[in-house]
C-alpha cells in the first residue's frame, strides 16, 4: 500500500541519517568498536528495509497486473 511504503521510505530516510552521522564520529575515532557496532545495525537496517520496500513495490506491481488483467477480460465481455 502507498502508506506502507512512504513507511518503509521515512525508515530508509533516517537509517540513512543515522549512518551520515555515526560515519561523521568514525572520522574522528576509526577504532571506536561502540561506533562500529552501530554502523554495522544501521546498514542491517538499511538492508531489511530496502528489503521490505521491494517487497511492496513487487506486491504492488503484482496487483497492477491483476488489476488490468481484470479490465481486459471485463472489456472483452462487454463485447
Amino acid at each position: 500500500s502507498p502508506r506502507l511504503l512512504k513507511q518503509v521510505d521515512k525508515q530508509i530516510r533516517d537509517t540513512q541519517n543515522s549512518l551520515r552521522d555515526v560515519n561523521k564520529l568514525l572520522k574522528m575515532d576509526p577504532g571506536n568498536a561502540d561506533l562500529l557496532a552501530q554502523k554495522q545495525k544501521y546498514l542491517t537496517d538499511a538492508i531489511d528495509a530496502t528489503k521490505k520496500k521491494l517487497e511492496e513495490e513487487k506486491s504492488a506491481f503484482e496487483q497492477l497486473k491483476t488489476d488490468r488483467r481484470l479490465m481486459i477480460q471485463s472489456a472483452s465481455m462487454k463485447r
